[in-house]
């Protein structure tokens, strides 16, 4: 026997998920698709109101090596423009197209961190890149390979560090390691920076150095703003340096965030005056001049579940990257008992919504291509290739893409429901409609519906499901198979007798 609606004490929320007639009200009985995770799954909403599916991953050229990419640079040449780079565990190669072009090699391979190189200018004024990864020689790069690639000069044989940064002409060393680099001990002193002679990255001066003591952690990375400043990330602050003038005091280290950093120097990104970066417990935006926010929302309980959250051993293989074409921000993780990074999120920077997927990112990165768009390529760990994001392929490197949507839950405590009637908005080749009475325990397929490619339309789907609780999943994991979901209205929802 049907309960009587009126006499139940139903929430504002479920009066508006939980339709009491018959029909479609989309006023009342429809909701819009959002974020939900973890119960959205390569699938996010960028530029409308519906879901679409993450951008598909073809290769950019054969794999340059049998080893993961754990960074990308774009390199910008007054010779020939905007260069990619990409560094392996052992090299640092160049883009030429159509295959990736050896330009410095032996870097040794290691496997405990994600490095983040930076371009600079050398004595001569040509520019440059230059990596270090702590446990090798930090290493210069010329376009091409040219002459004068290989180890650094001035630092080779003598410093080696975990991140690096430029400003002021000069470069810049955190967490410092001497000759003879035997550390873990006394050789390698964390809270360490040391910087070049002005004007000549390979030139140092025992005495250009600080200890940035106020806080004992680690250094983590160094970014430049606007040549003026630069930022330095340790583990539980930030320092910003400032060039002063001086010649006995050239730079001004000042404390400007306290009891919040980075665990991994590699998540942080920044556009403009904004940053994003993965702490110790959050992932935080901040926008210089006011305080970091904690933007983790609901990811912080996946992020840092006690058992199944981020894998601290290996944190700081974490990356993260501003997609600026799209407002994004990427992060990938190792989660659980994985080492490497194992599932990836974005964040819709205008929005403040978080979406999640699975691919297994090393590495983020940016280039122009021939046709000077803009594109995004990333490591994928799986085939230790280099991959480009492309909004218009819905397959990984020609495989289909597992993603799915679940519905919000209909359930009322202390009753059962039934539906008879799903109705949705969807536009794609077609998606496999299944429904869950156990919280997403198990699921059970309603069908597969034939969708029109070109147009959204309504589609229903008829059944008849009672439970204590009803969910819905929509998924396509075909290859070249897509879809986008608009709304859902459980249309044939009624409250049925009371659990005994």
């Amino acid at each position: 026997m049907l309960a009587d609606p009126s006499t139940l004490q139903l929430s504002p929320e479920m009066l508006l998920h939980m339709p009491m007639n018959g029909g479609v009200n989309r006023e009342k009985g429809a909701y819009q698709i959002g974020a939900a995770v973890p119960n959205l799954l390569n699938m996010y909403s960028i530029q409308g109101p519906g879901m679409e599916p993450f951008p598909g991953m073809v290769a950019l050229g054969a794999d340059p090596e049998a080893t993961p990419v754990v960074h990308f640079a774009r390199f910008e040449s007054s010779l020939s423009g905007q260069q990619l780079l990409a560094v392996t565990l052992n090299t640092i190669f160049q883009w030429v197209t159509p295959s990736w072009s050896t330009i410095v090699g032996g870097l040794g391979a290691y496997s405990s961190y994600a490095p983040v190189g930076v371009q600079a200018v050398d004595s001569s004024g040509v520019e440059c890149f230059i990596y270090s990864n702590l446990y090798t020689d930090i290493k210069i790069a010329y376009e091409w390979g040219a002459s004068g690639s290989g180890d650094l000069a001035g630092a080779d044989g003598v410093y080696r560090c975990k991140a690096v940064g430029y400003l002021d002409s000069t470069l810049f060393l955190v967490d410092v390691a001497d000759f003879p680099y035997n550390f873990p001990g006394g050789d390698r002193v964390v809270t360490r920076v040391r910087w070049s002679d002005k004007g000549d990255i390979e030139s140092y001066t025992a005495a250009n150095y600080i200890d940035l003591l106020a806080d004992p952690s680690p250094g983590m990375a160094f970014k430049s703003f606007t040549g003026k400043f630069g930022l330095i990330w340790k583990k539980r602050s930030i320092y910003s340096v400032v060039p002063t003038g001086s010649a006995t005091e050239p730079y001004r280290f000042h404390v400007e965030v306290k009891g919040i950093g980075t665990v991994a120097g590699a998540t942080v990104a920044t556009f403009g005056l904004m940053c994003i970066f993965l702490s110790d417990g959050a992932v935080y935006k901040w926008n210089l001049g006011g305080q970091p926010e904690d933007i983790s929302g609901p990811i912080k309980k996946i992020l840092f579940h006690p058992v199944s959250g981020i894998n601290q051993i290996y944190v700081e293989k974490a990356v993260g990257f501003i997609d600026t074409s799209r407002s994004l921000y990427w992060l990938s993780v190792p989660l659980d008992v994985q080492t490497n990074p194992s599932a990836v999120f974005c964040y819709h920077i205008p929005t403040g919504r978080w979406f999640m997927g699975n691919a297994t990112i090393s590495a983020f990165g940016e280039y122009r291509d021939s046709t000077d768009d803009y594109v995004v390529v990333a490591g994928d760990l799986t085939t230790d290739a280099v991959v480009e994001f492309d909004p218009t392929n819905y397959n990984n490197q020609g495989s289909g893409v597992i993603n799915h949507v679940h519905s919000k839950e209909w359930m009322l405590p202390g009753y059962n429901v039934r539906n008879t009637r799903l109705d949705f908005e969807a536009i794609g080749t077609n998606v496999t409609v299944a429904y869950s009475i156990d919280a997403g325990k198990t699921w059970t397929t309603i069908e597969t519906i034939t969708l029109d490619a070109l147009e959204v339309k309504q589609y229903v789907c008829y059944h008849d499901i009672t439970g204590n609780r009803i969910r819905y999943r929509f998924n396509n994991n075909a290859v070249d198979g897509w879809f986008e979901i608009f709304w859902v209205n459980a249309s044939g929802m009624q409250v049925v007798a009371k659990q005994v």
